[in-house]
This record gives C-alpha cells, sequence and structure tokens, in this order.
C-alpha cells in the first residue's frame, strides 16, 4: 500500500516544475484544506470542474509535443507511397518464411480469418482506451506530463520507423490487398494519397510494403507502458492489460499483417523509447537546444588539458648517521 504513494510523490515533484501547470482565475482557494492533491498538476481545489483541469493542464509543453507526433504521422504517409513504389513484385517474390505464422495456417480470406480480424480490431481499441481512462479516472484527469510524453514517444518512434521502411524492401506477407489483389491499386496523387492516410490513420490510402517496424504495436505499446510505470499499483490491470497486449501482437502476426520480426522490434523500440524519455518536453522539441547547437559543435574543437602530474622527491632518512634516499620509486600526485 505504501508503493503507490511513493510513486505518486516521486511524480508529483517532477510534475510540480511544468509551465502551465496553474490553476485558470478564480479556480485558486485561500483556505489550503480546501485543495486535495494530485499526482499531476499539483493542488487543485475540492470539486474543481471539468473544464478547470482542462484548463490546469501544461499547454505550454503539450502542444508542441502533440505537433510533433502529427508532423511525424503525416511525414510518415509520405514515405508509404515511395515503399509502396518500391516493393517487390509479390509474383516473383515469395513472402519470408516466418516460424510463428507456420504454427498457424490462416486464410485472411477464410471465416476464420475474418473473424480473426475483428478480435484483434477488438482487442487494439482495448488496449488504448482502457489505460487511458484509467489514468484518467485515477488521477481525476490531471495527466497534463503523463500526455506529454505519449506524444514525444510516439511521434519519435513513428519517425524513426521511416527511414526503416525506405531503406530495405521487404517482400509482402500472405495479404490480400497486397499479395493477391490484381490489378494493384495505383497511386495518382502522392500528396493526395498521404493526406488520406494521415485523416484516416492509415486505413484510407493505398500503401503496401510498411512493414518494418509495426506501427499498430507502437501505439499499443504506448498504453501498455502507461500503465506498467503510472498504474502498476492496480494488479489486475496490470495482468489484463499484458495478456491483451501479447494477444494483440499474436492476432497481428498469425493474420499475416506483419512478419514477427515486425511486431517484436517495434516492442523493443517503444518500450526503450518510453524509458529515455522524461515526464516532460523532451529536449529535442525545444528551441534552446538547437540554439546551443553552435556552442556545442565550438566546444568539439577544444582540446581537453591533461592533468598536470606531479612527482614527489625522493624521501631521505638517517640510518647509522648517514643519509640514504628511499628505494621504492617516486609517487604522483
Amino acid at each position: 500500500a505504501g508503493f503507490p504513494a511513493v510513486a505518486e510523490s516521486q511524480l508529483s515533484n517532477v510534475c510540480s516544475a511544468l509551465p502551465g501547470d496553474s490553476s485558470p482565475p478564480g479556480a485558486e482557494s485561500s483556505n489550503p484544506s480546501d485543495a486535495t492533491d494530485t499526482p499531476f498538476g499539483g493542488p487543485q481545489p475540492k470539486g474543481a470542474s471539468l473544464r478547470q483541469k482542462v484548463w490546469a493542464l501544461p499547454w505550454e509543453e503539450l502542444w508542441p509535443c502533440a505537433l510533433w507526433a502529427l508532423f511525424a504521422i503525416l511525414v510518415m504517409c509520405y514515405a508509404m507511397n515511395f515503399v509502396d513504389a518500391r516493393m517487390p513484385d509479390p509474383k516473383g517474390n515469395a513472402a519470408l518464411p516466418d516460424i510463428v505464422q507456420e504454427m498457424w495456417e490462416v486464410r485472411q480470406n477464410s471465416t476464420l480469418g475474418r473473424e480473426m480480424q475483428h478480435v484483434s480490431d477488438g482487442l487494439f481499441i482495448t488496449n488504448i482506451v482502457v489505460p487511458i481512462t484509467a489514468a484518467l479516472v485515477h488521477y481525476r484527469f490531471a495527466i497534463g506530463p503523463i500526455i506529454i510524453k505519449f506524444f514525444s514517444v510516439y511521434g519519435t518512434t513513428m519517425f524513426l520507423r521511416i527511414p526503416f521502411m525506405l531503406s530495405t524492401a521487404l517482400p509482402p506477407t500472405e495479404d490480400i490487398k497486397c499479395r493477391y489483389t490484381v490489378p494493384r491499386a495505383k497511386i495518382e496523387s502522392y500528396v493526395w494519397n498521404a493526406i488520406l492516410g494521415f485523416v484516416t490513420l492509415g486505413d484510407g490510402n493505398i500503401h503496401c510494403g510498411d512493414l518494418f517496424y509495426s506501427g499498430h504495436t507502437v501505439i499499443i505499446t504506448c498504453c501498455w507502458m502507461m500503465v506498467m510505470q503510472h498504474l502498476r499499483h492496480w494488479p489486475v490491470l496490470v495482468v489484463l492489460n499484458t495478456i491483451s497486449l501479447t494477444a494483440c501482437m499474436a492476432l497481428i502476426i498469425f493474420h499475416r499483417n506483419h512478419y514477427t520480426m515486425d511486431v517484436i522490434t517495434s516492442l523493443y523500440v517503444t518500450c526503450t523509447m518510453w524509458l529515455l524519455h522524461p515526464l516532460r518536453r523532451p529536449c529535442y522539441l525545444t528551441w534552446s537546444w538547437y540554439a546551443s547547437w553552435p556552442e556545442k559543435c565550438g566546444a568539439c574543437w577544444v582540446s581537453v588539458p591533461l592533468p598536470e602530474v606531479r612527482t614527489a622527491p625522493p624521501q631521505r632518512h638517517d640510518v647509522d648517521g648517514q643519509t640514504l634516499l628511499d628505494p621504492t620509486p617516486a609517487a604522483e600526485v
């Protein structure tokens, strides 16, 4: 019972320094007993309305991270056009052997395949909605730093996905849309196709070959890491969300939407990014970080002086009236 209190106390210290955490005018109370401490956003008055809690979010830190995530998604959707054009011809390039997919032979156009897709979509939505709802309820909507971290990690992880997709063209899996649809849809306008993918979250644009690594696994892993870090004092939620995440990743592989390496790499990269990011806007999303580049680059050309090494003089001592030098080597100071 004492563990959650320690965790929330640490989170409160981290988030208390965030700009934009103050309540709107009129929300403060002169009586300290009328305020309740929340782990995110500092003290809030008892019975604060939802509008006051939303106003108290650290918007100065939140909007750059949200714009970064949207920008990363838009650039990724545009890069998918080139990935689709460079995808190897399915007629002469068989799908890569995948030991996990070989465990369960499932065709997407079969009854089992269609039901599996419905279950996978349901688990995908559950893995997003349940953790976010639990965080909102537990922290009484004061989850500004969590939202900031979520957008930062999601945007950076999706942006890092772009060079992997562009550098290596993988043959499609046993996916009906990319392998067996004849003739395959052609992209008429790269810009319009990217906009469709951005608006529909990848459901309305033409794209094939965007396999490594899995974008669906990124977002559900972000939600799972949120549970593991900030809601781990709810063991039932931790266990159920872990099982749901594992089942969703397995169905993505079994349904031939991705290879196993796509899903496992996505899980690893997202977890690493989540652990490396702070509960605030990261430095690479601030102007001051880029403004300090000239100074940092100039410091690279300055040689670091070596520490001065001084040798102590040999020790002298008298033996039988004679002055002798100490036979031990001189010590370095």
